[in-house]
């Protein structure tokens, strides 16, 4: 592998710390979900 595992690790790392990585308004709709408990 040229890039080890501990390499992509950090980079993910400072990718997180420099840039605003997360989704403002997409969700997976699980929140819409209501399981019913049946055992």
């Amino acid at each position: 592998m040229a890039e080890t595992i501990s390499e992509r690790k950090r980079s993910h790392l400072e990718l997180c710390q420099a840039e605003e990585v997360e989704y403002t308004g997409k969700t997976t709709l699980f929140e819409e979900v209501d399981l019913i408990h049946d055992a």
